[in-house]
């Protein structure tokens, strides 16, 4: 299970509709094993240089953010 499955899952149980309305993983830091915050700041760094996540996971360019000419591809994740 992914970081994300497993923040949709606790979302569930609280009853919560949205991720951002209740506790995520980011806010527990004793559940986060290495390899899920690795997958999470990447996550973060994404979506804070403008990329967007689809629903099949993909990720694409978001219209309204400026990119280097020579970005075409998300940085990939690299294993520390």
């Amino acid at each position: 299970m992914d970081w994300q499955e497993e923040v949709s899952q606790r979302c569930e149980k609280k009853g919560k509709r949205k991720a951002s309305s209740c506790t995520t993983l980011s806010s527990q830091p004793e559940d986060l094993t290495p390899e899920k915050r690795q997958e999470l700041e990447h996550y973060l760094r994404l979506k804070s240089s403008g990329w967007i996540q689809d629903g099949s996971g993909k990720w694409t360019k978001d219209a309204d953010v400026e990119f280097d000419s020579d970005e075409e591809e998300p940085p990939a994740l690299t294993p520390s």
